[in-house]
C-alpha cells in the first residue's frame, strides 16, 4: 500500500535511522551498511563539526582584523 507523503519537518525529528519508516520497508538492510552504524555516525557528525570549525575560525580570523 501507498506510504503518506513524509515532510522535512517529519525527518528534522528523526534522531536515527532506526526511526525511518520508510527505510523499514526498504528491500535492502540498509542498517548494516558501514555508514549506518552508530560508531561510524558519531565520527561523521564529530568530522563535520570540525570541517564548520575550521570554516568559523578562518572567518573569525578575517573579521577579527576589522575591528
Amino acid at each position: 500500500p501507498p506510504q503518506p507523503p513524509i515532510s522535512w519537518k517529519d525527518i528534522a525529528q528523526y534522531s536515527f535511522l532506526g526511526e525511518f519508516d520508510l527505510l523499514q520497508h526498504a528491500s535492502d538492510d540498509i542498517q548494516e551498511c558501514i555508514w549506518a552504524k552508530p560508531a561510524v555516525h558519531e565520527a561523521m557528525t564529530k568530522f563535520f563539526k570540525l570541517c564548520c570549525a575550521k570554516e568559523e575560525i578562518t572567518r573569525l580570523n578575517v573579521e577579527i582584523c576589522h575591528l
